[in-house]
């Protein structure tokens, strides 16, 4: 008579895998798993790549407009844009002989006037065709250059 507790059924035959001891995975069998897996990220990568640059374009983006905000308001503030010796720096601290009040905190703080690759924004005063020019150098940190690598300015 069989149990009817127990969850093994004592009357059927073996299974294939009891008849291999111990179990696990052949060489073969994870290798085909590996390159499987090696495929798929290759598949994968290229993409993820083009969606990190993407959004540090975008990034630089924003952070170009916040900083054309805020050498606006120093405009207003203080009658006048920061000169090309000060620079953004600015942003971070009062320059000397600076007429108007000067916010306790500054206008920014220091990691606002580094893009998303590392470098320094670019300021120049005056600008081609505007009071000042903003400018990331993009992925390179040089001029020119196209896709990721091309500047970014603020229009």
């Amino acid at each position: 008579m069989q149990n009817p507790y127990s969850l093994v059924d004592a009357t059927a035959p073996a299974n294939r895998w009891n008849a291999r001891s111990p179990r696990g995975f052949t060489l073969i069998e994870v290798m085909v798993v590996m390159v499987i897996i090696g495929i798929m990220a290759a598949l994968v990568a290229p993409k993820l790549f083009w969606q990190t640059e993407q959004a540090r374009v975008q990034a630089a983006t924003t952070n170009l407009n916040t900083i054309a905000s805020q050498l606006q308001l120093f405009q207003l503030n203080h009658g006048r844009l920061p000169t090309n010796e000060e620079g953004l720096q600015a942003l971070i601290e009062a320059p000397v002989a600076l007429p108007g009040a000067y916010p306790e905190y500054g206008y920014l703080e220091h990691e606002d006037l580094v893009d998303p690759w590392g470098q320094h924004y670019v300021y120049r005063r005056p600008g081609v065709d505007a009071p000042f020019e903003l400018m990331s150098m993009g992925r390179d940190g040089a001029a020119g250059g196209e896709g990721p690598d091309e500047d970014i300015q603020h229009r």
